[in-house]
């Protein structure tokens, strides 16, 4: 009997474990189903008050969009990762901004530590984008086509590439 229950045992854990890499996989895949399609709107609020950024506050730049979270610890990861590379292609005109739909109050005590442009989005934005996950990281070109979009913090190395193609045009 006790042979029979180690076996039960290891037959639930690699049941566990194929189910849950399965659900995984899912939702980090989820996001490049945009890629190719033209880019949805975005309405967000500046934490200060300052009003709202959209899309169409960029025409004719290229635009990261991160949706992150302040408990994210990828999140803050790579956070010096896009600031950098916010920096490095500015002069290339590329926009990046931080997305969140957690409440301001805490967006804003938690702002200063991810050091990222950061904004109050909608739940319905975050959905727009499929950004089941976070880091969720989407790349738009200057024709608002989505060229990029990826979750977790290997989505950066992804989001480099097509970045470079993007820029390249």
């Amino acid at each position: 009997m006790p042979r029979l229950r180690g076996r039960l045992s290891d037959v639930r854990r690699v049941f566990f474990a194929f189910f849950w890499l399965a659900w995984v996989s899912t939702a980090v895949a989820a996001p490049a189903d945009l890629v190719g399609g033209a880019a949805p709107s975005v309405r967000a609020r500046a934490l200060d008050g300052g009003g709202e950024v959209s899309l169409d506050d960029h025409r004719d730049r290229p635009v990261v969009l991160a949706f992150v979270a302040s408990w994210c610890g990828s999140c803050r990861r790579i956070a010096p990762a896009l600031r950098a590379l916010a920096e490095r292609h500015a002069s290339e005109g590329l926009v990046l901004l931080a997305l969140s739909h957690e409440p301001r109050a805490r967006l804003r005590r938690h702002a200063p530590e991810m050091g990222l442009p950061l904004f109050q989005c909608t739940g319905r934005t975050a959905v727009s984008y499929e950004a089941d996950a976070v880091p969720t990281l989407v790349l738009i070109d200057r024709a608002r086509t989505v060229r990029f979009a990826g979750s977790g913090a290997s989505a950066l190395r992804g989001l480099r590439a097509s970045l470079a193609r993007v820029l390249e045009r």
